[in-house]
């Protein structure tokens, strides 16, 4: 019997399941009928240098919100589309520097950030301490209350 084959149904089954690389499986939120989507400027304005944005974050004195995903996670793209693409979560995302993160591309902040699975929002103090964890796709709700609390605004949701 040959294993390579055997191998490749197995990743291939992980891949269908999910994007988690341990844990469960992200569950896809209710979506939200008539909910407002974030175009043009409404749109969070994403940078794509860790330490860059960490610098800025330290400089403005404000948190950075880390979206940890990879090009191949569909629960990532489900994420982007459902919450992350949202005029509230826009609107609430200027409280923070953000910043995406290709995990597949930077292993080393995936052990450092202690991430997981993918998608994997952090959002971390100025001086990178993480003050709030969320894993999969969540509801919308969920992102805004862990976004205010993070940022000081009070909100129900509580680091994970």
């Amino acid at each position: 019997m040959r294993i390579a084959p055997l191998l490749l149904v197995a990743a291939a089954s992980l891949v269908a399941l999910g994007c988690a690389r341990q844990g469960p499986v992200a569950q896809r939120p209710p979506t939200d009928t008539g909910a407002p989507v974030a175009v043009g400027e409404g749109r969070i304005e994403w940078m794509d240098d860790y330490e860059q944005a960490a610098a800025r974050a330290q400089q403005e004195g404000k948190p950075l919100m880390v979206d940890v995903g990879a090009t191949w996670c569909t629960f990532c793209k489900q994420l982007d589309e459902e919450v992350l693409s949202r005029a509230e979560v826009a609107e609430a995302a200027r409280d923070f520097v953000a910043v995406r993160v290709d995990g597949d591309k930077r292993p080393d902040l995936v052990k450092r950030l202690e991430v997981s699975g993918y998608p994997t929002v952090l959002l971390l103090d100025a001086n990178e301490k993480i003050i709030g964890r969320l894993r999969g796709v969540v509801r919308p709700q969920a992102m805004l209350d862990e976004m205010a609390r993070a940022a000081g605004k009070g909100g129900a949701a509580e680091a994970k």
